[in-house]
């Protein structure tokens, strides 16, 4: 009686040669067809590809950085990644690498530090910044992502790959957008009777952004929410004093002359805000008490948008009164580009 492995060998010698092959390609041709289709679909509903702004693509842009005297590092919140055309600057500076650490919602103090305490950088940063982000209460907001960089991306090659295999599809493919997978689109069309529709703010893969309001369904009802969790800041989260302001002040200072030191450059700006939004600035940290002062110090790089030529009569519209649309983030970093002088 034949055993089991020459039963095997007999079936396998016995199978038209090619069939698995064939199969295979024929999967992958009809895979990639399907792909093909799905995309097409979905740009010409207006999608656009759109990354996914994760910690491990921050920490991606953050192993970029070197002693490149010539390159300069974006640091700050959903401001300058919204405001900031890294496309225009790439134009402009030809010769000189960009990085972007911006992290949306996060006070980006820990992120200087890194730089000072964690490697040799001694270029230029452009960090965007209000004035109490400097107290000592918001260093540590970005720690989580500078952790993950050194904890969990620095040394694996294995995260390395991924992250950048991540990048390149979700950089490609529309289809990958998270509000377009078959559940989403299947409660959209149950619920509204409608296709998804683009999302209004698009992540490049910088990980800068492009925000369009015009996609908005509700704008009005959209700035009314971020002004009315301003009145609640305003309300709960109390004011440092000037006096322990200045003390903080003079701590982040002492990361930055760090990297000045080595022959860095480093820019503070005050990035727009308008309407209710700046009047709750005003009453919480006025310019005049804390900011001007801050400008005025020794080695201390500053520019705030009420000073800026350009800047300040509101010719730039916010409408939601912290961020630029699309539409006016290349004139406004070429006035701030012509201001800093890099």
């Amino acid at each position: 009686m034949p055993s089991y492995t020459s039963s095997s060998r007999f079936v396998t010698d016995r199978m038209p040669k090619g069939v698995g092959l064939k199969t295979l390609c024929l999967m992958l041709f009809l895979f990639l067809t399907v792909l093909a289709a799905i995309e097409c679909f979905w740009r010409s509903q207006g999608h656009k590809s759109n990354m996914s702004d994760t910690v491990l693509m921050w920490a991606a842009e953050r192993e970029k950085i070197n002693d490149d005297k010539g390159m300069v590092v974006l640091i700050g919140a959903s401001r300058i990644q919204l405001g900031f055309d890294t496309n225009y600057f790439r134009q402009e500076y030809q010769d000189r690498p960009l990085v972007n650490l911006a992290i949306d919602g996060t006070p980006p103090m820990a992120v200087l530090r890194d730089l000072a305490e964690n490697s040799n950088f001694r270029g230029t940063i452009i960090l965007s910044a209000k004035s109490e982000w400097f107290t000592n209460d918001n260093w540590n907001r970005a720690q989580g992502h500078v952790k993950r960089y050194h904890t969990d991306y620095r040394y694996s090659f294995d995260r390395r790959i991924d992250t950048q295999i991540d990048k390149w599809m979700q950089g490609n493919l529309v289809s990958l957008q998270q509000n377009l997978n078959l559940k989403n689109t299947v409660q959209q069309l149950m619920v509204h009777q409608s296709l998804p529709k683009p999302f209004y703010i698009q992540t490049l893969p910088d990980r800068s952004k492009k925000a369009d309001y015009q996609l908005m369904d509700d704008i009005e009802g959209h700035r009314q929410k971020r002004v009315e969790k301003l009145r609640n800041v305003e309300k709960k989260v109390p004011v440092a004093s000037l006096g322990q302001w200045k003390m903080d002040v003079e701590s982040v200072m002492q990361w930055a002359y760090m990297i000045q030191d080595r022959g860095g450059r480093i820019i503070f700006v005050r990035f727009p805000t308008s309407g209710e939004h700046w009047n709750i600035d005003e009453r919480r940290y006025p310019k005049a008490r804390y900011w001007n002062q801050f400008a005025r110090m020794k080695d201390v790089e500053a520019y705030h948008f009420r000073d800026i030529k350009g800047m300040n009569r509101d010719e730039f519209d916010l409408p939601d009164t912290s961020h630029l649309d699309q539409k006016d983030r290349r004139a406004f970093t070429k006035i701030l580009l012509d201001e800093l002088m890099l």
